[in-house]
């Protein structure tokens, strides 16, 4: 398994992260009317994101609750105002919890990888790395994991500086294997995340990303960062597993624990 990236914001990176998934020219949908069983449809849509998010809540998986609510409100809910009232509600309540958690963590051990101790993927392959829960760590321990699974990537990068200085003359049927193999490697995660981001038809500014990769499947973590009570926290907005080949989708259950097809 292979760490492609830490956290990654399109903050700043939307515009290329996003490239190639313009819909220009795109027919546009007529919604100057909107029928009635187009309304009964989207509220049978919403009560089952409220249900997934309450389901998900009983099961103590707050973050997922939260990401599950974060994405129902961003929808038009005006016609629906008792679901938008509950899961505003609900969040809310949902956001105070996980601050909660935070701060009783922090009173035991102060940290700067909060980000990296609440994601999922993050604890799967650094318990995998180490044997211990990431939650459990020092702060030296995760620094150290990280600096291990960046390094390779970083002296590629310093290379490939230095190398891309030395060809900037030259075509790109000039660039040296090792060259070629990374941008073609950046061009990869970069069609990964545009091809997640588009299946779960959300928009990507403001969330952060976290992949690892093996043998051409990647894992994609899509968290919504925020701040409460000047804690911060985050909620999970999605897990899913791309299959390159086959260029399939899997969507993990954070309930069950098992990927499914979405």
């Amino acid at each position: 398994m292979k760490i492609i990236a830490k956290w990654i914001s399109l903050s700043a990176t939307s515009v290329f992260l996003l490239t190639g998934c313009a819909t220009e020219d795109a027919p546009q949908e007529d919604t100057s009317a909107v029928s009635e069983n187009s309304v009964t449809s989207g509220e049978d849509v919403y009560t089952n994101m409220i249900d997934t998010a309450k389901e998900q809540y009983e099961a103590n998986k707050y973050d997922a609750a939260a990401g599950t609510l974060s994405v129902l409100l961003q929808n038009d809910l005006s016609d629906f105002e008792a679901i938008q009232v509950e899961a505003q509600g609900l969040l809310s309540e949902i956001n105070q919890i996980q601050a909660d958690e935070v701060k009783k963590e922090l009173e035991q051990t102060e940290t700067n990888y909060q980000t990296e101790r609440s994601s999922e993927i993050a604890n799967q392959e650094f318990e995998k790395d180490t044997e211990q829960p990431i939650k459990e760590a020092t702060d030296e321990e995760i620094e150290a994991w990280l600096a291990k699974n960046e390094s390779a990537k970083s002296v590629k990068a310093e290379e490939i500086d230095q190398e891309a200085k030395d060809t900037s003359e030259s075509t790109s049927e000039n660039m040296s294997e090792e060259l070629n193999q990374e941008v073609m490697a950046t061009e990869k995660e970069t069609e990964v995340l545009n091809k997640v981001m588009e299946k779960l038809e959300i928009d990507p500014r403001g969330y952060e990303f976290f992949l690892v990769e093996a043998e051409g499947i990647y894992q994609v973590e899509v968290r919504e960062p925020l701040e409460i009570d000047e804690v911060e926290i985050s909620h999970l907005i999605a897990i899913v597993e791309y299959n390159t080949e086959e260029d399939t989708y899997k969507k993990l259950d954070p309930v069950t624990g098992e990927y499914g097809p979405f």
